[in-house]
């Protein structure tokens, strides 16, 4: 009869880690507020660039308050629109 060699066993031992503290939670989340804040200014100001430059490419003109292009509402005191009217009296 034949035998059988006897099993082996082996058992793989993970080496420690080092424990999370407060201050890490901490760096972590100031790192992802930082993070986001960096990418939403980096978008926010291509996308002012591109809005810029294809008002310019369309001929919308520069950026000048009194454009052909641009809304009036001739809500401040040096408004050349003109004295206001005034208000009607009810009979």
């Amino acid at each position: 009869m034949l035998t059988q060699p006897p099993a082996t066993v082996y058992e793989t031992v993970q080496p420690s880690t080092a424990q999370t503290t407060i201050a890490d939670v901490l760096l972590g989340a100031v790192t992802v507020v930082l993070g986001l804040a960096g990418m939403a200014l980096v978008l926010g100001i291509g996308c002012a660039a591109v809005m810029i430059a294809f008002r310019r490419f369309r001929g919308g003109g520069g950026t000048t308050a009194g454009g052909a292009s641009a809304t009036r509402l001739g809500l401040d005191a040096s408004s050349t629109s003109g004295s206001p009217t005034p208000p009607k009296s009810i009979p």
